[in-house]
């Protein structure tokens, strides 16, 4: 193989390794976006269940105490029953 050969082959090589790193590079930004748009998805569903956590968690209290309303009219009514 001549030297022109040779030549020629190395400047293929470094073409292809060119193509590749480029290529690569392309991979890499695609799999990055994909990873923000990932991260952003997923912030916004916790966000999301934090927000409905907390509004369970209010009207949980908000259960309670009119639980507590109900029971404390339920009491007086059977003490007013038990009175006449």
């Amino acid at each position: 193989m001549s030297i022109e050969e040779r030549v020629g082959r190395v400047e293929e090589a470094i073409l292809t390794m060119k193509d590749l790193l480029l290529n690569q590079n392309d991979r890499l930004d695609d799999y990055y976006k994909a990873l923000r748009e990932s991260r952003k998805d997923f912030e916004f569903k916790m966000n999301a269940l934090i927000d409905s956590q907390m509004r369970s968690e209010a009207e949980i209290i908000e259960l309670k105490e009119a639980s507590k309303s109900a029971l404390a009219r339920i009491e007086r009514l059977e003490n007013t029953d038990d009175n006449h």
